[in-house]
Order: C-alpha cells, then sequence, then structure tokens
C-alpha cells in the first residue's frame, strides 16, 4: 500500500478491502462542511462499505458524519452499521429492478421484430393465396367445376410463388 494511501482519504481503502474505517481528522482535509442544524461540523466521519452482492471490483462506500454533540459509541456504530445493511438492501433492489427493467426493453424489442416479420410473412403469403383463391372460387361456381387455361396457369404460378416463399424463409 503506497504511503499517500495509508495516510489519505481512505474511500479506495474501504473500497478495496471492504472493511469500515474511521476518519478523525475532517477539519484538516475539509474547509467548508455543512454545520446544519447546529452551529459545528462534524470532526469525524465513518466509512462504510457496501458490498455489491453479483458484481465484481470494489464495494460501494457509505460516508457518514459523526455528531460532534454525541460519542461515538458501540451503539452508535451500530446504528452506522444497520444504516449500511439498509443502503445495501436499497442498492440491491434498485440494481435488481434495472435489470428487470432492461430485460424487460429487449423482450419487448423482441416481440416487435418479431410481430415485424410475421406482418411481413403474412403480407408475401396473402398475395398468392389471394391470386389462387379468385380462380378456384370461379371454378368452384362454374357447373363444370374445373380450372382451364389462364386461370389454370395463374393458380399455379401463384402456388408455385407461394412455394418459393416457404422455401426462402
Amino acid at each position: 500500500m503506497a504511503e499517500a494511501d495509508a495516510a489519505g482519504w481512505p474511500l479506495v481503502r474501504v473500497a478495496k478491502h471492504c472493511r469500515p474505517e474511521l476518519v478523525t481528522n475532517l477539519a484538516e482535509q475539509f474547509d467548508c462542511l455543512p454545520a446544519e442544524p447546529w452551529e459545528e461540523s462534524a470532526r469525524q466521519a465513518m466509512l462504510l462499505p457496501i458490498p455489491r452482492p453479483g458484481l465484481q471490483g470494489p464495494s460501494d462506500v457509505l460516508v457518514l458524519g459523526i455528531s460532534p454533540r454525541r460519542a461515538f459509541d458501540d451503539d452508535y456504530r451500530g446504528f452506522f452499521e444497520l444504516a449500511a445493511t439498509h443502503v445495501a438492501t436499497v442498492l440491491s433492489n434498485a440494481r435488481a429492478l434495472e435489470l428487470e427493467r432492461e430485460r424487460a426493453e429487449k423482450f419487448a424489442e423482441l416481440d416487435r421484430v418479431k410481430t415485424a416479420f410475421f406482418s411481413n410473412i403474412s403480407h408475401e403469403f396473402r398475395t398468392p393465396l389471394t391470386l389462387m383463391l379468385g380462380p378456384l372460387e370461379d371454378a368452384l361456381g362454374d357447373p363444370t367445376r374445373s380450372l382451364r387455361g389462364e386461370s389454370l396457369e395463374a393458380v399455379h404460378r401463384s402456388a408455385l410463388r407461394l412455394l418459393k416463399l416457404v422455401n426462402s424463409r
């Protein structure tokens, strides 16, 4: 570990090693920290790792200022750890929701592509079928119930076109 890393702001260490750290010299490192609702700002902060289940790399880090008006004891530390656990749960739920949203978008896109594909296919099939049905219906209405000449050729051409469409897909 580099000397500057050991002495400086420990965010990287906490994220990398997933161990909480207490920072005691906030006033020396930051000129202007918020002091609301009191007139004095925090002099210490607790840095707590927030694990990222299922994700590689360093953890997230929660930085919590320690009130100068209360001693930092085991109960205070326990409260911070509880807060970190809740934040980890919220972040995990948000990530899961985002993944679900992305998955839903992919399924919607797949559905759009599928719908467009079947729409095109049905249009391509409809034309030769319509050209076949016209002469066939005429033949069914004729007392001889037969196809001859141009009608027979049109049905044959349309059937060949339909067969070509089926074989090419």
